[in-house]
């Protein structure tokens, strides 16, 4: 078996572990949404953890991708941006060369998927973050301005005589 042959080989079981981790990305990123919307901190504080986890298995099996790649396109004559799945498939055409398009389809039917959901959660945390800093607006000038409530809930200012509750009956 020729080096470049092991290198493909091993090219393409990287590729499937990048899918797996892609796919556990995906699931965790669901969960993360669904804790946003609970409310549930335990789940979220949870699921950051694993996320630092899975980004940084991510960044090992990108690099060893690259590292393949870069060898092969070496093995070519090519420059490493030049070398993509589908051209390394058209130069190994039969099975090899489908899994190498099939694999290449999946991860990216998966990038897309990953960027829509983290552009879900996104959303959902700025629309979040912004409820919170004009629910904080709100109090902070609330505090400001020393309003107190009757038993009506009707803001009143200095004409309350500063009292909590209207005694008023």
């Amino acid at each position: 078996m020729s080096h470049e042959t092991r290198t493909r080989e091993e090219l393409l079981r990287v590729l499937h572990e990048q899918c797996w981790s892609l796919e556990q990305l995906s699931s965790l990123l669901q969960r993360q949404y669904e804790a946003l919307g609970e409310g549930s901190r335990s789940m979220l504080e949870e699921n950051t953890e694993e996320l630092g986890r899975l980004n940084r298995l991510l960044r090992g099996i990108d690099d060893r991708r690259m590292r393949l790649l870069s060898r092969l396109a070496a093995g070519m004559g090519m420059a490493p941006e030049e070398l993509t799945l589908t051209r390394l498939a058209g130069r190994h055409p039969g099975p090899e060369g489908e899994d190498l398009l099939a694999v290449g389809a999946r991860l990216g039917a998966l990038l897309t998927e990953v960027g829509e959901k983290r552009s879900r959660t996104r959303r959902l945390l700025e629309l979040r973050r912004d409820h919170a800093e004009a629910t904080l607006g709100w109090l902070r000038g609330f505090r400001r301005r020393g309003g107190t409530y009757d038993r009506d809930a009707e803001l009143h200012h200095a004409e309350s005589g500063g009292r909590l509750v209207d005694r008023i009956a």
